[in-house]
């Protein structure tokens, strides 16, 4: 291809890099609406690209992973210049593209920390391009990095919001998404984004798509640990009311015993009584007597239930096979993981429960440190 084309493209995809991240980094979430219209979006060739994307993946200690993504689809012609412009810029780090979005993502949270107090810092940095077929061929190319001390962490609730002081604009065909981290859930979203599912509970990412201006301080996303509190006072009186049970039964087994008498609804002695046969079932237990299962505690009847399928199960197949409640379960295996009873793991967006001896190798997060 002759080197003329190949500098064209670059251009071209030099001209779509600068659009993208002036979608969401270079206009300023931290500037009024107003003034988050005025950069040069309008200076430049907006029909170079097709689609931008901006996603904030949230961790549970506050930092952010921001990725910015944008495509667009190349025509024949136009794949082996892209090619070589994918291998020039995932091996150059002056590349303009690259170096524009370093130093932005510096100045964004330069800005954070000046209108939060909190301390902010864009660290661990990545870029990569390449080409997509679905089945078109999409040229993209995605640079992310993470944002430390992004949003304010108080009793393992993060609340993300305080960054946008001045509101936030996406463009026609730019996309802002936030997904939460392993271990996190959603509560609460403003304004309504686009999720998958009915309760946003159980969403693993709110979206907005299209011209849209946010006002001051939104999006305003709320997320909890996915196994974290709330219970915790429901759980003790559940135990402390299956002890009292537990311990009036005692209490009557041992006065019979005591006494050497028994009490019978038809007024017989103790002697009368123990002259009649027992009904005995098929496995020669009186057919009187309380089941093993009646006996067990929950945190038994879980080591039982895991045990039978071969020392390791999911989460959501606990409540399946019990019958209890998400939030009895989380509860209960949470004290059971802190009484080293159980292990858990984060898989994805479940929880494998695992016996002593019978955990899953997993990798960690890349994010996780």
């Amino acid at each position: 291809m002759p080197r003329s084309v190949l500098v064209g493209l670059l251009v071209v995809v030099l001209v779509v890099a600068a659009v993208g991240v002036g979608g969401s980094i270079a206009a300023d979430p931290f500037e009024d609406s107003d003034a988050a219209d005025g950069p040069a979006i309008e200076e430049v060739d907006t029909d170079s690209f097709e689609s931008t994307t901006f996603e904030l993946t949230v961790h549970e200690n506050g930092d952010a992973t921001w990725t910015s993504r944008y495509e667009r689809q190349l025509s024949p012609g136009e794949r082996e210049a892209f090619e070589e412009f994918v291998e020039e810029f995932e091996a150059n780090d002056e590349v303009d593209l690259y170096v524009r979005f370093t130093e932005q993502a510096h100045a964004l949270t330069d800005r954070g920390a000046d209108h939060t107090g909190r301390e902010m810092e864009a660290v661990d940095f990545n870029r990569s391009a390449g080409i997509d077929y679905r089945p078109n061929r999409m040229g993209y190319v995605e640079m992310s990095f993470t944002w430390r001390g992004f949003a304010p962490v108080d009793d393992h609730t993060i609340t993300v919001g305080d960054v946008f002081a001045g509101g936030l604009f996406i463009d026609d065909d730019q996309s802002f998404v936030i997904q939460p981290g392993d271990g996190l859930t959603f509560v609460t979203a403003q304004p309504d984004g686009q999720y998958s599912g009915t309760a946003i509970e159980d969403a693993d990412s709110i979206s907005w798509s299209g011209q849209r201006d946010f006002p001051p301080g939104q999006p305003r996303i709320v997320l909890e640990p996915t196994d974290g509190g709330g219970g915790t006072d429901a759980m003790t009186w559940l135990v402390v009311a299956g002890l009292v049970v537990l311990g009036l039964g005692a209490g009557v087994v041992w006065q019979h015993r005591s006494d050497g008498t028994t009490a019978d609804p038809h007024g017989r002695s103790d002697t009368e009584t123990t002259e009649q046969p027992s009904a005995v079932t098929e496995t020669g237990a009186e057919s009187g007597a309380i089941g093993d299962e009646e006996l067990l505690t929950d945190e038994d009847r879980v080591v039982a239930l895991i045990r039978e399928n071969g020392g390791r199960m999911k989460q959501v197949a606990i409540v399946d096979e019990t019958g209890w409640s998400k939030s009895k379960v989380s509860m209960l295996l949470s004290d059971m993981e802190e009484d080293e009873t159980i292990s858990k793991l984060r898989v994805g967006r479940e929880n494998i429960i695992s016996l002593d001896g019978h955990e899953p190798e997993a990798a960690r997060s890349p994010f996780e440190r």
